[in-house]
């Protein structure tokens, strides 16, 4: 079969011409993990909104530190919804250890009977 050529030249993009999925510089959309980004440069070149935000009231994020949205809206990217914390005060504020004991067992044996639930569901399915 020498010589047999599928979508040769005649089907690829010309020069100049564009995606029909192309997006210009400036577009707004929600990524895989709901954060709204933005469109800063061609040909693909993003940037997240609300650090973009932070960043144009408070100038560069110290290291070891991270944005975080007060009320937990990844939409609302005002600078009002927005905290800059230390990954340790982050930590803090999401661990498990925040709880009391009683408190702290009660989730270890939700996640674990979830885990369960879900295995026995899988091995239904197969």
């Amino acid at each position: 079969m020498k010589g047999l050529q599928i979508g040769g030249k005649e089907t690829q993009f010309k020069k100049g011409n564009l995606p029909h999925n192309h997006l210009p510089v400036g577009s707004r959309v929600v990524n895989t993990d709901g954060y709204l980004v933005e469109k800063i440069a061609d040909p693909n070149t993003w940037e997240f909104v609300h650090v973009r935000t932070w960043e144009a009231v408070n100038g560069k994020r110290p290291p070891g530190h991270l944005l975080r949205f007060k009320n937990g809206d990844r939409m609302n990217c005002s600078i009002e919804n927005l905290e800059c914390i230390s990954r340790r005060e982050h930590m803090r504020r999401t661990t498990i250890h925040r709880y009391p004991k009683e408190i702290r067992h009660v989730i270890r044996l939700t996640r674990k009977l979830q885990r369960t639930i879900a295995r026995m569901e899988d091995e239904k399915q197969d």
